[in-house]
This record gives structure tokens, C-alpha cells and sequence, in this order.
């Protein structure tokens, strides 16, 4: 995966997505979704496409990545939505 900074990329639907909070939520969902497959030896076909091959070694990384968006960045996303002037 490179190095401990990278995150592969994705399209998420905005419309269903409306805050930037809601699309990292929705982009976490869907990557944990591979990883989970990957690591339970099931296929990523029908699954949000990964720049990297479905292998155990890529899945942890990423799946370590997941975990630090969630408990650092997603909380600090929320906050600001919640400061927005709608």
C-alpha cells in the first residue's frame, strides 16, 4: 500500500452524502467491507474497487488506517458539521 499515509481512493455518492462527515463515514464503511472480505477469504469483486490487491498484508493496513479515520478524524469532521450554518 505504500506507505502508512496512503488511503485508496473512491467515488461516494454525495446525494446520499450530504456532509463531508457523511462521505468519510460512508467511505469507511465501504473499505471495511473489503477488508472484512479479504480477511474472511471471500471475493472483493461485487465490492468498492481497492487500488491494491486483496491480500492479508494490504488488508490490515488499510483496516489500521480505517481505525485511526474513525477515532481521530471522523469525530473531528462530526464537530464541524455541527458548527455549520445551514
Amino acid at each position: 500500500m505504500g506507505n502508512c499515509r496512503d488511503l485508496p481512493p473512491a467515488w461516494i455518492i454525495a446525494d446520499d452524502n450530504p456532509t463531508a462527515a457523511d462521505a468519510l463515514d460512508a467511505y469507511c464503511l465501504e473499505m471495511e467491507l473489503w477488508v472484512e472480505a479479504v480477511k474472511g477469504g471471500k471475493s472483493v469483486e461485487n465490492l468498492i474497487p481497492v487500488n491494491v490487491a486483496p491480500t492479508l498484508e494490504n488488508a490490515e493496513q488499510l483496516g489500521g488506517r480505517l481505525v485511526f479515520l474513525r477515532s481521530e478524524i471522523l469525530p473531528r469532521a462530526r464537530a464541524e458539521n455541527g458548527r455549520e450554518v445551514g
